[in-house]
């Protein structure tokens, strides 16, 4: 199961020509979509998740940042992170506390298997389509940074590091 869809940022903004350029999504793009709390409700909706499930998340920590900043201006402290009082939807804080817990960043397992040192100690970061490339999967006609476009890209990155799906 994929969600494919957008997500209107909570603080609609008429310019944001940096994300644009990377991600190609400008704001008109989104002035119609739903919020990421309505989003997250309509994925709980659709996909039961249980203390068994495991999730792979290309950048978790990037990922699951935004989350949080996108919850916590949705006024929905998911993660416990803001001291302001509320009752959070009690579904997608448990959501938000399974996604962490249960998640582990495919960006940091693969930039171990492709073992580039840096200066710094540990391996070099590799962006999912750079990953892509350079274990030859060809995404030459998917649009990069699009939801289900990225799932395919994170899943082909998985295959090569563990093989098929379990």
């Amino acid at each position: 199961f994929v969600l494919n869809t957008r997500v209107k940022p909570h603080e609609y903004m008429i310019d944001w020509t940096p994300s644009e350029q990377i991600h190609g999504i400008a704001p008109l793009d989104v002035v119609d979509c739903a919020p990421l709390d309505i989003v997250l409700l309509e994925l709980l909706d659709r996909v039961k998740f249980d203390q068994t499930d495991k999730f792979y998340i290309y950048n978790k920590e990037f990922d699951i940042r935004l989350i949080e900043q996108s919850l916590s201006n949705e006024r929905l402290d998911a993660f416990g992170l803001y001291d302001y009082e509320f009752s959070p939807n009690s579904e997608l804080e448990a959501f938000c506390q399974l996604l962490t817990a249960r998640s582990t960043c495919l960006m940091l397992e693969y930039s171990a298997f492709a073992a580039v040192p840096t200066s710094k100690g540990g391996y070099k970061w590799h962006k999912l389509t750079s990953a892509c490339d350079q274990i030859g999967f060809d995404y030459s006609a998917l649009s990069a940074h699009a939801a289900a476009s990225d799932c395919l890209l994170a899943a082909a990155v998985y295959r090569h590091l563990h093989g098929d799906f379990k």
